[in-house]
């Protein structure tokens, strides 16, 4: 653009070359105008958020532009992690808008799916983050990160077996993942420390029976809970690596 411009002022300066020093005073005007213009658009492209927002701004309805909503409910996403109850409150909301813009453009965005789940998840508004867990593994039935977190659903609504099937078919696509070892660990010692729990409600009734199986129960579970444990830490989980150190 400045070529041409430049051109055009060397074809008039020629025609009128009474008139050279104010036309070249005008072209020195417009030259610094689209200088400054020029360094206000690049301002976009200083973070990938400005970059995502400019574009969603100037091009709402283009295809593919779940991506957009998807780049600004990550920023937010990443952002909630401050000391600040207030401001991590203020940016979990703003995650929440925006993945489910991004879900409303394209409702098989894997990823928005995910972490929309997540981040109901992080407010312990678990019946709403198994809404788009749900959909996420009915879309993609063996998708590692969907399948660990309907595991994780599960496991804290205390619904235990169910928790390890899930897992299980993780560990029949990946049997090197370690976090899927790790929160298996959490779940058999989980299922042996509620069964120690019942036995000893019966133990106080007088059913030493029924005690003495769940604490053999009890035992096995935490024998299965340190053998993930030590699998998850060999595949380098250091939550596992912690609990170990820990015994």
């Amino acid at each position: 653009m400045f070529f041409i411009i430049g051109d055009y002022f060397e074809v008039f300066t020629n025609k009128l070359p009474q008139l050279r020093k104010a036309l070249y005073g005008i072209g020195i005007f417009i030259m610094l105008i689209l200088c400054y213009l020029t360094f206000e658009r690049t301002k976009v492209w200083e973070s990938s958020f400005s970059l995502w927002a400019d574009l969603l701004d100037k091009h709402p309805n283009i295809a593919n532009i779940d991506k957009a909503y998807y780049g600004i409910a990550n920023h937010y996403y990443k952002a909630e992690n401050t000391e600040d109850p207030t401001m991590q409150k203020s940016y979990q909301d703003s995650a929440i808008k925006y993945f489910k813009g991004a879900i409303y453009k394209n409702p098989n965005n894997e990823k928005a799916l995910n972490n929309l789940g997540n981040a109901y998840y992080q407010r312990q508004q678990y019946d709403s983050a198994y809404i788009y867990y749900n959909r996420l593994v009915t879309i993609k039935p063996n998708y590692t990160l969907g399948l660990q977190n309907m595991g994780n659903y599960y496991y804290v609504k205390g619904q235990f077996d169910t928790a390890i099937e899930y897992y299980n078919r993780i560990l029949s696509n990946d049997p090197n993942y370690a976090l899927t070892y790790y929160t298996l660990g959490l779940v058999y010692q989980s299922k042996s420390l509620t069964n120690t729990n019942i036995a000893n409600r019966h133990s106080s009734t007088g059913d030493s029976n029924t005690a003495n199986q769940l604490n053999m129960q009890a035992q096995i579970e935490m024998q299965k809970a340190n053998e993930y444990f030590q699998k998850a830490a060999r595949l380098g989980s250091p939550e596992a690596i912690k609990i170990l150190s820990n015994k």
